[in-house]
Order: structure tokens, then sequence, then C-alpha cells
């Protein structure tokens, strides 16, 4: 691995720790809300995409205001359902794979489990990504900030195995403390891949610098 990226890596995470230090009781409220507004379901994509959008803010060292959350939701609400339609288009198609899978008892099957599987995984981690990608769109768009996150998931696949360890340690935290779940996993997720696709696309754009010199 090259020394500059374990450099970027190690910044992403340094910075996501202290950029939600900075702002904990902004991260704490904005997780609660979008955990109440994920669990109403129809509000899913709203709050997630001001979670996100909110976390781009905090990442750049924005000042925060608690209605800056739900303005960025009613200003993106399109984006936000287009993106929460096809992704859960994607996941029930996937459980279903998956479930019809899980009933046949055969070596094959269990090898389609297994890829339904890292596909389901795959797919998470990279909308997770595209989701960081959408606040620096001109106008959100779902093709685009898919194409970007892929991009990145095949450019930097440590990123992404960094980003898979952050959310499994938020898992273990949210299931030894329960009440961790309501005030910070979330927003932590929303901020690290906000710094995590900042650091990517500013690495990329040093390289096109010095490609074209």
């Amino acid at each position: 691995m090259q020394a500059g990226y374990k450099i970027m890596i190690w910044h992403v995470l340094k910075k996501s720790v202290v950029d939600t230090w900075d702002e904990l009781l902004y991260a704490i409220i904005y997780n609660f809300i979008w955990v109440v507004g994920t669990l109403l379901f129809v509000t899913w994509p709203f709050v997630t995409f001001g979670l996100f959008y909110t976390a781009k803010d905090i990442s750049d060292g924005k000042g925060i205001k608690f209605k800056k959350f739900f303005a960025y939701g009613r200003q993106y609400w399109k984006a936000a359902y287009i993106w929460g339609g096809i992704n859960l288009g994607v996941l029930v198609l996937l459980g279903l794979n998956l479930n019809f899978y899980a009933g046949i008892n055969t070596q094959w099957a269990g090898l389609m489990q297994l890829f339904f599987i890292a596909a389901t995984l795959l797919w998470s981690l990279t909308q997770i990504m595209a989701l960081g990608v959408y606040p620096r769109l001109l106008e959100p768009s779902f093709k685009l900030a898919l194409r970007n996150s892929a991009v990145i998931a095949a450019r930097y696949p440590l990123m992404m195995l960094l980003l898979l360890a952050v959310i499994i340690l938020m898992a273990a935290l949210s299931l030894v403390f329960s009440a961790v779940i309501l005030v910070l996993p979330f927003s932590f997720v929303a901020i690290f891949a906000n710094n995590a696709v900042g650091a990517v696309l500013k690495r990329e754009e040093e390289r096109q610098e010095e490609a074209d010199k």
C-alpha cells in the first residue's frame, strides 16, 4: 500500500472522530431523528438525505443550524425518494433470492446464498458512499452518484473495508449498549462517508493534476 494511501485512510478516520466530537450535540440529535424517521419508514429517504447533507456541512466545517437538516430533506426530497425507491426494490429482490436459496438444501444453493449475501453487502456499502457523493453533485442524480461510488469502491477497496469496519464497530457498540443506537452510530457513519468521499476526490484531483503536467 502506498504511504499516501495509508495517510489518507488514517486522516479520514481521525477527522471523522474529531468532526463528530466537535458537533456531538447535533450528531446525537440528528442520529435520533434519523432512527425515528427510519422506523416510520415513509420518511426514511427524507431523513437519510437530511443526515448526509448535514454531515457534509459538518465535514466542511460549516456552521450547523438545527433547521438545516429538514431544509435539506425538503430541498432534495425528489432525489431522496428516487434513491429510496430504487434501494427498496433492489434490497427486496436480493432478500427474495436469499430466502429462495435458503430453502434449497444443496451445495450449489449454499454458494448462491453466499453470492447474494456478498452482493447485498457490496450494494449497501456502495450506497452509503453514494450518499456521500450526492451533496457534491450540482444536480442530484442516482446514476451519477452510483457511478462515482462504484469507482471509489473499485479504486479504493481498503476505504470500503474501513467503512465496513466502522459499521461493524457501531453495530457491536449498539448491541452491547442498546442506547447507543439512538445517539451516535448513524451520524458517525454519515460523517465518515462524507470525509471518505472528500478525501478520495481530493486525491483523484491531485493525481489528475500530476498527470496533466
